[in-house]
């Protein structure tokens, strides 16, 4: 595929959208958890190729410039490397019992939703401000989990 025919804003935006459906359907946490990591590491190449390729136009709602990009590929590196931390830290909360398989499914959709909302919400990509995400408590743990 030549990076002509490469639609990169494009793919930073749907990759993250397809991802979430699937890992909202897929059952099982090896698989959801591979998948996550492959869109995560899809979306930062494709926030990366933004460095290489001429600019896109803007539009009303779509405005690439180069700070822009900075975020972008910030952004997208988060969420990649979380996606890789996350994989091992479910893992080991599912051998020690703190998480069931049927809350870790419910994990992985709500951590892609995030991603998407980071980008949705980034000023060079929607103009609006920049999405927030869950706040984590002590030991890593999420604020909202009785054991805090």
């Amino acid at each position: 595929m030549s990076t002509a025919s490469f639609d990169a804003v494009a793919a930073v935006l749907l990759i993250p959208i397809g991802s979430a459906a699937l890992l909202a359907i897929l059952p099982g946490y090896r698989l959801t958890a591979r998948l996550n990591v492959v869109a995560s590491l899809a979306t930062f190449l494709a926030a990366l190729s933004l460095l290489m390729i001429e600019r896109p136009q803007p539009t009303p709602y779509v405005l690439v410039d180069d700070l822009n990009i900075v975020f972008i590929v910030l952004n997208t590196f988060v969420g990649f490397t979380t996606s890789i931390f996350s994989a091992s830290y479910i893992a080991h909360e599912l051998e020690t019992g703190r998480l069931t398989p049927v809350s870790v499914e419910i994990f992985h959709p709500r951590q892609r939703r995030n991603s998407v909302r980071a980008v949705r919400h980034h000023p060079g990509l929607h103009g609006g401000a920049t999405g927030g995400g869950r706040r984590p408590g002590r030991h890593g743990l999420d604020a909202a989990d009785p054991a805090c």
